[in-house]
Parts: C-alpha cells; sequence; structure tokens
C-alpha cells in the first residue's frame, strides 16, 4: 500500500538492531496486525502511516513507533527544510510553544549564545517555517504546522506487564499514545490495571493469534517535544526528494 511507509536501516537515521528471538517475532506480528488495521480505516490518500522499529528517540530506542500524518502538509517543503538539525528543531519547538518570542527572551530561555540562535532563524527563514511579526518570531502557519495526527508507541514484552512500563512512560515525552504489547496469556489483575490507567498506558494483548486492546491510552496532544518535529523531518526527508 502505497501510504505505507517503513524505515529500516535508513542511513540518516540512529537505529538499534533488535534483538533475534521471540520478542521480535511478537513486534513483526503486530506490526502486520497494525498495518492491516490502517489499511482497512484509510482507504483514501487523506492519512499515510511510517513504522519505525528501534528508532532512537533521544537517549531510548522504541520497540515501535508508528505515525500517522497528512501528506498534503509535506507540499510546501522546500530545499532548505532539508538542512534543519535538531538544535533548530529545539529552537523551532519553543518558537511554537511560546506563539511568539525575541531573541533576548531565546537566549534567556534556552540558554544559548546569539551564534546560534541567529543561525538557527536564518535556516528557519529560508525553511519558510517562521516569519517576524510586532518584534517577534512567530510560526508562520500554525494550523499547518505539524503534519502529524497521531504517534503511537509500542513496547513489547514476552509474558510480562510492568516491566515495560518505564520505557512506555518516557515514551510519553513525544507520543500522543504509549502502549506495553505483552504475549502474557493471563489477564492482566486490577492493581496493574489500575496502574496503567493512571499512568495513561495503554494495554495491548497477543491471545489466541490475535490481538486485542485491553486498555486504551490516553491520548495527549502533540506535538509535545521537539523529538515530535524530529519525527516529522525524518519523514519529510524521505518522501520529499
Amino acid at each position: 500500500m502505497n501510504n505505507i511507509i517503513e524505515f529500516n536501516n535508513e542511513s540518516n537515521i540512529l537505529t538499534r538492531n533488535p534483538t533475534q528471538g521471540v520478542e521480535l517475532e511478537l513486534v513483526n506480528r503486530f506490526i502486520d496486525f497494525k498495518k492491516n488495521i490502517f489499511e482497512k480505516k484509510c482507504k483514501n490518500d487523506e492519512l499515510s502511516m511510517a513504522i519505525f522499529e528501534e528508532l532512537k528517540v533521544e537517549s531510548s530506542y522504541p520497540d515501535i513507533i508508528f505515525v500517522e500524518y497528512k501528506k498534503e502538509n509535506f507540499d510546501k517543503w522546500n530545499e532548505n527544510r532539508k538542512k534543519l538539525n535538531n538544535q533548530d528543531l529545539k529552537i523551532l519547538y519553543h518558537m511554537y510553544m511560546k506563539k511568539g518570542i525575541s531573541n533576548t527572551q531565546l537566549k534567556k530561555q534556552l540558554g544559548i549564545n546569539d551564534s546560534i540562535i541567529l543561525e538557527a532563524i536564518t535556516k528557519l527563514l529560508d525553511a519558510k517555517m517562521i516569519e517576524r511579526k510586532n518584534k517577534l518570531w512567530q510560526i508562520c502557519d500554525r494550523k499547518n504546522f505539524f503534519a502529524i495526527t497521531k504517534i503511537e508507541t509500542v513496547e513489547a514484552k514476552i509474558n510480562q506487564w510492568n516491566s515495560a512500563l518505564i520505557q512506555a512512560i518516557n515514551n510519553l515525552r513525544f507520543s500522543s499514545e504509549s502502549y506495553v504489547l505483552s504475549n502474557t496469556k493471563q489477564e492482566p489483575n486490577s492493581t496493574t490495571k489500575n496502574k496503567f490507567d493512571n499512568l495513561g498506558i495503554g494495554m495491548y494483548q497477543e491471545k489466541n493469534d490475535k490481538f486485542n486492546m485491553i486498555m486504551k491510552a490516553r491520548k495527549n496532544r502533540i506535538p509535545n517535544s521537539y523529538s515530535s518535529l524530529v519525527l516529522e523531518e525524518i519523514i519529510g526527508k524521505r518522501i520529499c526528494v
């Protein structure tokens, strides 16, 4: 299907080689399951999905990341957009959150020197992502600024729930929904369910060759960190060749 792309061993991203074994087999089956659901849900070209395995996000490697996005939002990309680095995206995200900020405020709030700020602003202007209004830097088009509509992260564990919980919590820093996937035959007890529910973490279980959502994750607004923007840039650099 043309609106599903998988990122495997890409030269421009850092991934970790998954350990061969039962857990990887579980991950691969779940990816096929999610792809099938997405194909049925999106029978037109309005939404697309990118799939990452073991992608380095900040200091961690989520097992799976499913990213749904609007391909049309990438139509305005220019060549300068591909030159942005993580430092530029950190500054861009801060501008997005503040809805208007000066050079002096950027320097004070981010602790970045003038030369780095000026270089980032120049690159963001060339990429047509920011503009200056009332002496403040602002996002050009906030409504269509972020092409991604959903970032779902999944941590897989064999016959366990709680051991994946810390990583699932960490994934909330950049995702809209965070899940733990297990093939344990036992239903999670009420204590485990309450813990996950209180933290907003969802649960998938493979049982009898089927995947069931035991608990839906709490949905968070995105982008919720500059890492959310990094995912968008990775996708854009792939499809805007």
